[in-house]
């Protein structure tokens, strides 16, 4: 994103197309000098079962890498929704990466939630 979001949580739903990168070279391009990167993963919990599709080779840029995540909305009150975890901020501006914060605050939700095998300890 080139400006800075409000993040209110760590599991996102996507309600529309979200294009994203495998690269992080091709999010900074895009997000400008007072930006943020958002890092997402789909290798843990539900969303091991949210799959994004390799559009690199219908492109017209394709050292971009691009995958292509699509929402689904089937079934009542969002049943069937997949979030996409979110595993790093990173503020341009700033340098900053959040992603250890990250990894602490979704460890202790998952403690509280006795979702206790999505937890990641950080090295």
């Amino acid at each position: 994103f080139n400006v800075a979001l409000n993040i209110t949580q760590f599991a996102m739903f996507i309600h529309s197309p979200l294009s994203t990168s495998v690269y992080l070279e091709v999010a900074l391009k895009f997000s400008g000098e007072h930006g943020m990167i958002l890092e997402l993963d789909n290798s843990r919990g539900n969303s091991r079962s949210l799959r994004g599709m390799d559009v690199s080779w219908i492109s017209r840029f394709r050292e971009e890498d691009e995958r292509l995540f699509f929402g689904c909305c089937h079934g009542g009150n969002d049943a069937g929704n997949v979030p996409l975890n979110l595993s790093s901020i990173r503020m341009i501006e700033t340098a900053m990466n959040y992603k250890q914060v990250i990894q602490m605050i979704t460890s202790f939700d998952n403690v509280l939630s006795d979702n206790t095998k999505d937890i990641d300890i950080p090295e």
